[in-house]
């Protein structure tokens, strides 16, 4: 019983780092986008 909580918090611990790094990524790619764009029509 304890062991399987134990087991499910670290799942969850580490689906929350691989969602923070993936949102870092979205953020970084979103930002090239934008500065492309803005470069596209100067």
């Amino acid at each position: 019983e304890k062991q399987e909580q134990q087991k499910i918090g670290t799942f969850f611990t580490a689906l929350d780092r691989y969602i923070t790094i993936h949102q870092r990524k979205l953020e970084n790619i979103q930002k090239l986008k934008k500065s492309l764009l803005q470069q596209m029509f100067v």
